[in-house]
């Protein structure tokens, strides 16, 4: 929420214009603006807002306003008033029932992060409407654990923000590919911050390739085979790669750029379906960073600081350490040995992972909402009945999913008292996709075990970039445009990968090369069918159907 662009809306709206000028500020005024401001249930367009539910979210409003203010007029607010308005926001906590216990804030730790991360790789009931955005988003949770930026520095990385060198290995172990990742776009409403440079070396020999920025960040750098053959000459530590300069402003997570409320249901999704109980949000990547860094005795509490861009340790403590302890304190005051495993096992939010745990409705408890008693208020606004069912239905799965999680733990344990072997089935059939050849190829490229040999590793680095590469390319469902592949050549695992995932310069060309190299050859009573999709057809009209519907293919 925007405090300084709903100040002067608040006195249009109650049109005392007059009090818009700082010089009218008081107490009184500001009770009266922050009351206005916590009633709003509509924003700009008429959208509808999602409301404060936090009392810490009113005391953030007072900061920025008090920023806002001394920008505006270029002196502070007297300390007389400061001092006054912290009874006015409790008085206006209590009277809106502000809740004085925010949300946890759940760390995403490695062990966590790594579910996700093949979560996204190997998942079909998480869709993308381009392969480009399952690389984006795997690159994101990758940079996002390692640095713990802020969710919009990491999405405003340019390829001018890239560095890739070849490094000599001081302990004479093979050359390393480093890639520094220099985030220039921080938070900056207290003014303008130096821009942070982070390293990531190249992991040899490392367990699989999931945690390698390098695989998902190399994709449009240079050729996995061309860096293989490169060397650094005698006298001479390093040998920098540099990027075509036509590259620098274009953003590394693209949809012009890939905006944060379109991520951020991404991320929600993968934790859903990894089947964690707490909500997955990237800002729990930068709580579980922040906490490794404070953890570890090669961070001081200056480059902390740095790293996260804070100006004192204070913000962290405040803002960003989890309320969970995640010391053994029993241990502590016993002087015993800490069960350090144990306790870390307890913190995670692998911990909460349950499959069975229901996600969605079934089709009867959605349907059950049609007959809901406040309908018939609604029946000559059919967009208000639409989205009163959806509000019911959301609600009705939030109480579903809360009575799960005291009533199956019960259950589980009396079936085991009674003797009754547990079984370990999902709630509710989530629909599966068949996983596309180049997805399928992507997730055993990455999770491929590390190589004997030097020269192995090289080559199982080199699969996984190629692997990112070709998968960057495929797009054949029909969301937002008609794609510019062939979505039957796509599923052709005969053909050399070159053709399977050739782009035509405009969708009219798929057509052409649809009936030319396709429909002409369907023969009557042929048995037809969909490699992507894995369903049969009828006939060659439910071809050219389904190539329309489900592909965007005009044929």
């Amino acid at each position: 929420m925007l405090v300084f662009e709903e100040f002067p809306r608040c006195w249009k709206y109650l049109r005392k214009d007059n009090l818009r000028s700082y010089t009218a500020v008081s107490v009184s005024t500001l009770y009266t603006f922050f009351d206005w401001l916590l009633s709003q249930r509509r924003g700009k367009g008429g959208r509808k807002c999602r409301g404060t539910k936090i009392a810490s979210s009113l005391g953030t409003y007072w900061k920025v306003y008090r920023l806002v203010y001394e920008r505006a007029t270029g002196v502070k607010l007297d300390g007389q008033m400061n001092r006054s308005m912290h009874e006015v926001l409790r008085r206006l906590a209590k009277k809106h029932s502000l809740k004085k216990i925010g949300r946890d804030k759940a760390c995403m730790y490695v062990e966590d992060q790594t579910l996700v991360l093949q979560t996204n790789l190997a998942t079909t009931e998480k869709r993308y409407t381009h392969g480009r955005y399952r690389i984006q988003a795997q690159l994101y949770l990758q940079l996002g654990g390692f640095t713990a930026n802020r969710p919009r520095a990491i999405l405003s990385l340019c390829y001018r923000h890239i560095q890739v060198t070849l490094l000599r290995d001081p302990e004479g172990r093979p050359y390393q590919v480093l890639l520094e990742f220099t985030f220039e776009f921080t938070k900056e409403f207290l003014g303008i911050k130096d821009m942070n440079t982070f390293p990531l070396p190249e992991i040899i020999y490392d367990k699989s390739l999931i945690f390698s920025p390098h695989a998902f960040a190399a994709y449009n750098l240079t050729s996995p085979e061309e860096l293989s053959r490169l060397f650094i000459p005698p006298g001479r530590n390093k040998l920098p790669l540099r990027l075509n300069q036509e590259l620098d402003d274009i953003p590394v997570f693209r949809k012009a750029p890939l905006p944060y409320n379109t991520l951020l249901p991404w991320i929600k999704a993968l934790g859903k379906i990894t089947g964690f109980a707490q909500v997955a949000r990237s800002y729990s990547l930068r709580y579980a960073g922040g906490k490794a860094f404070n953890e570890d005795g090669n961070v001081n509490e200056a480059m902390q600081n740095l790293m996260m861009g804070h100006a004192s340790i204070r913000t962290f403590l405040k803002h960003y350490l989890s309320r969970r302890i995640t010391v053994d304190i029993q241990a502590v005051v016993r002087g015993l040995r800490p069960q350090n495993a144990i306790m870390r096992a307890a913190c995670t939010m692998s911990r909460s992972i349950d499959l069975r745990r229901p996600r969605r409705l079934t089709a009867e408890q959605s349907e059950s909402v049609n007959d809901h008693p406040t309908h018939p208020m609604y029946k000559e606004l059919n967009r208000k009945i639409i989205q009163e069912r959806q509000r019911q239905r959301h609600a009705l799965l939030q109480d579903v999913m809360e009575r799960w999680e005291y009533e199956q733990p019960v259950r589980d344990v009396e079936q085991q008292l009674a003797g009754i072997e547990s079984k370990n089935e999902v709630v509710i059939v989530q629909p599966q996709y068949a996983m596309l050849p180049a997805q399928k190829e992507l997730a055993d490229a990455i999770m491929a075990p590390p190589g004997i040999t030097l020269k192995a590793e090289i080559c199982r680095r080199n699969r996984g970039i190629r692997a990112v590469t070709e998968y960057c390319g495929v797009s054949v469902y029909n969301k937002e445009k008609r794609p510019k592949r062939c979505w039957k050549c796509i599923g052709n695992p005969n053909l050399p990968t070159g053709e399977r995932i050739y782009e035509f310069s405009c969708a009219s060309d798929i057509s052409k090369h649809f009936k030319r190299k396709h429909s002409q050859y369907i023969k009557r009573g042929e048995s037809l069918g969909c490699e992507l999709c894995k369903v049969p057809l009828a006939n060659k009209v439910h071809l050219q159907r389904h190539g329309l519907d489900v592909h965007g293919t005009v044929t």
